[in-house]
């Protein structure tokens, strides 16, 4: 019985895997919504840049000490436009830079509204910008464009309208899991 026992537990395991201990694959780039299209990486910014940016005048944050160094990529990613279609769209990610096996908890920002593309937030990824704040406090941030803003300028931004919206947001979760 005992042998039994053993033996079932063993088999349990699964076997071994090259990957090494730790080691998590990510899942398969999805066809269709959420697919990663590319990424490009839009630079690094130090602590002290940040927290100089949070010090100026007018900054509506007090209080807020960076931790960590924040790297930034512009993720293209499919997501739907106002009309159910497929469109290349964009987003940005902002990672902080902490030591290795550091737990980093995923914050998606949605940004309020904005006029003019240079304010997306894969076209803003400066010390000040919300998505890079939050990124040296220790989360990895997502913040989609929205459609109609970065790699979609020039299609019509559904303002207000729930779904694309929605969509922008949870296709860019998608593509950034696959990412890296």
């Amino acid at each position: 019985m005992v042998g039994a026992a053993a033996w079932i537990v063993l088999a349990a395991c699964g076997g071994g895997s090259d990957d090494g201990p730790g080691v998590v694959q990510p899942p398969a780039n999805p066809a269709g919504r959420g697919q990663l299209l590319a990424s490009s990486p839009l630079g690094a910014i130090a602590p002290a840049e940040i927290a100089a940016a949070l010090a100026q005048d007018g900054s509506h944050v007090q209080g807020v000490v960076p931790r960590y160094s924040v790297v930034s990529w512009r993720l293209e990613y499919t997501t739907l436009d106002a009309n159910g279609g497929e469109v290349r769209a964009s987003g940005l990610i902002s990672v902080p830079q902490k030591p290795a096996g550091s737990a980093s908890p995923v914050l998606s920002y949605q940004h309020g509204t904005i006029f003019r593309d240079a304010e997306a937030p894969s076209n803003n990824a400066v010390p000040g910008e919300v998505s890079v704040v939050l990124a040296s406090l220790g989360y990895v941030v997502v913040a989609p464009d929205y459609v109609g803003f970065g790699a979609s300028r020039g299609t019509l931004h559904p303002y207000l309208l729930s779904a694309p919206t929605a969509a922008a947001v949870v296709d860019l979760l998608t593509a950034s899991k696959v990412w890296r």
